[in-house]
């Protein structure tokens, strides 16, 4: 118990006229300068301060800060709710002597069967909401024999916390896992990780923009309960993707991006049927992309770009299906030769292929955004290539966004459609082996003339107008 005005001389009464008697604070360390009269400290790990749950509200009432309960870590809700069911033992009791001016009532009996009955069984809370005339002392006994162990958030399970300070080893202790101690518990306290809230399994990892250095450790395929895994932007992470991470049965993310991980694209992938998004970008892959990978009942999005992939895009890809649209991202690789003709059934959000190697026509693609149920349009990058086909009849969804074609080989006239896609965001042609007028009479003309320069006889507005 502590009443912080003791040490400045001030009555309770004094402090709510001086602070015009508005609410009260959580007192972490930034509001160091605004303390309420706390009736009731419980310190908070991430602050340096003691934080207050319960203050005096201006009718010199006690009330409590459950306001704050929605952004609060699950350990830190249980100690709050701990405390209200314990606030009106014995010691506390004589400490504070309620009177006519200072009534202390934590909560109402409503409120309090309201925020605590989703703890409680079924049975207790009818019987708590058929006695509320009861004394609220009695009513929160009764709250706190009601509910089960599982209203305090579990605690991390012992292996599992015991495989994440080896993973925090293996890492050579990077400053981005400091918070990491022994005496913590991994699910309330512990920065970057996330538990299961009904069984305290570890369910999300994520390890970025960090100094952390060496490989990414074997033992992170203990984790068996594992989602989400992150270890993205670290300088210093480099060696292949270790197998073991084909043990996390219940992986839907991986995101291993922008590290310096070398080695092929592991085939394993590709028979992780829960996997929703794989993300190897900007890293030093090399080998052929794993045909395996078309085989993911629930996959989204595959972004592989800045790599140093080879061979050609499989056909595989073209089985995957998504009902927002799918994410494809090979950009700047070495990819050789045509777009799938399975690729016409993909409902593509973004397709991304710049900066490879491509050949042929690319045409099967333009259609794609209608097989798209999500209101978004759909994002093309095909530039940098080396496709060679006529732009004349090709035929595109009224649902495209945004399209890049620059620098490749694309001969004839500009497609009559392009110029009729109400959405069109984004056109960019140049470079390119185009002749004709930009057609006059649709949208073409809100682009700038950059995007349809260096083609072989290309003209209209935007450009210098026909001779």
């Amino acid at each position: 118990l502590v009443n912080n005005q003791k040490n400045r001389g001030e009555t309770t009464e004094e402090y709510w006229e001086q602070k015009g008697g508005t609410g009260c604070l959580v007192c972490c360390s930034h509001h160091s300068g605004r303390r309420p009269a706390c009736v009731l400290d419980i310190h908070d790990t991430r602050c340096s301060a003691p934080c207050c749950w319960f203050c005096y509200s201006p009718n010199h009432q006690v009330l409590p800060l459950w306001l704050e309960a929605a952004s609060m870590e699950p350990g830190l809700q249980s100690r709050a709710l701990t405390a209200v069911l314990s606030i009106n033992s014995p010691r506390v009791s004589r400490k504070i002597k309620p009177t006519a001016k200072n009534i202390f009532l934590p909560w109402s009996a409503d409120t309090a069967v309201e925020l605590a009955s989703s703890a409680m069984e079924p049975s207790a809370v009818t019987f708590a909401k058929e006695h509320m005339p009861l004394k609220l002392e009695a009513l929160l006994l009764l709250l706190s024999l009601s509910l089960p162990a599982a209203l305090s958030t579990p605690r991390c399970n012992p292996y599992e916390k015991c495989v994440l300070f080896q993973i925090k080893k293996a890492l050579g202790n990077p400053d981005i896992l400091i918070t990491w101690t022994a005496d913590t518990d991994c699910c309330a306290d512990l920065g970057n990780v996330v538990c299961d809230p009904d069984t305290g399994r570890v369910v999300s990892l994520e390890i970025s923009f960090s100094n952390a250095i060496g490989h990414i450790p074997l033992i992170v395929g203990d984790l068996s309960s594992l989602n989400i895994l992150r270890v993205c932007k670290n300088d210093n992470i480099q060696g292949p993707i270790p197998p073991a991470i084909a043990k996390l049965s219940k992986l839907k993310e991986l995101w291993l991006d922008m590290n310096h991980l070398t080695g092929p694209v592991p085939d394993f992938l590709g028979r992780m049927a829960t996997l929703e998004y794989i993300n190897l970008d900007s890293n030093k892959l090399f080998g052929y992309i794993p045909p395996s990978l078309g085989d993911l009942p629930s996959l989204q999005g595959v972004f592989l770009a800045d790599n140093r992939l080879e061979g050609t895009i499989p056909a595989s890809l073209g089985q995957l299906r998504h009902p927002m649209g799918l994410y494809i991202v090979l950009s700047r690789n070495q990819l050789v030769g045509p777009i799938p003709q399975s690729f016409k059934n993909l409902n593509i959000s973004r397709l991304e292929l710049s900066g490879n190697r491509l050949t042929g026509n690319p045409s099967v693609l333009f259609r794609t955004a209608d097989l798209v149920t999500s209101q978004f349009t759909t994002t093309l990058d095909l530039s940098r290539n080396r496709f060679a086909f006529d732009l004349s009849g090709a035929e595109f969804s009224t649902k495209l966004g945004k399209i890049d074609l620059r620098q490749n080989q694309i001969y004839g006239r500009i497609s009559a459609q392009l110029g009729k896609i109400d959405g069109l965001e984004y056109i960019d042609l140049s470079h390119n082996l185009l002749c004709g007028e930009i057609l006059q009479r649709g949208h073409l003309q809100i682009f700038k003339k950059d995007q349809f320069l260096h083609n072989k006889c290309l003209c209209g507005d935007p450009l210098p107008p026909c001779k």
